[in-house]
């Protein structure tokens, strides 16, 4: 911690603070693998009513 312009209070919060971003990351990395599996299994259904429409 070699940043001396942080408050002791600053550096007790950080913590919390930081574990608070993985969290917003975490959830967020779940929505768009989500949405990247909703979207592939889309395609698989649209794939077959391209293909024979060609």
């Amino acid at each position: 911690m070699t940043d001396q312009s942080k408050t002791m209070q600053d550096l007790i919060q950080e913590p919390a603070s930081l574990k608070q971003k993985i969290k917003e990351l975490e959830q967020l990395e779940s929505n768009r693998k989500r949405a990247e599996e909703d979207l592939n299994a889309s395609e698989e259904q649209i794939s077959p009513s391209i293909g024979s429409s060609v």
